[in-house]
């Protein structure tokens, strides 16, 4: 049985990426600014590319945090209670995805 409360380190920052996703897709950022939105040099570099990025990148942010809820229910069935399987996770798992989500985004920025 999954105990809640080792659940919610491996259920975080999952669901912050959806929350991030959906927001990003209902708030619908529609002309470059310095505030909000997907910011990189070749989104910003014009209006077309603003308007591709930030159309693309919640549907990525929001596959991801799907697949990260998935991944540590995984993780909690299979190693419950571990600490050092929890901090591998919680450090490795945003560098991995925010990378995979930058260049996602930049490919097909680029196509």
């Amino acid at each position: 049985m999954i105990a809640i409360e080792n659940l919610i380190p491996y259920l975080c920052i999952g669901v912050i990426y959806l929350i991030i996703g959906i927001i990003f897709k209902y708030a619908k950022i529609k002309k470059i600014n310095k505030f909000a939105g997907y910011r990189t040099s070749s989104s910003t570099l014009n209006q077309e590319n603003w308007d591709k990025a930030n159309s693309y990148f919640p549907n990525v942010m929001i596959k991801v945090g799907v697949i990260m809820v998935i991944l540590g229910i995984i993780l909690d069935l299979i190693f419950p209670s571990s600490e050092t399987v929890i901090m591998i996770y919680l450090l490795g798992s945003p560098i991995v995805s925010i990378f995979y989500i930058i260049y996602s985004t930049e490919k097909y920025i680029k196509s």
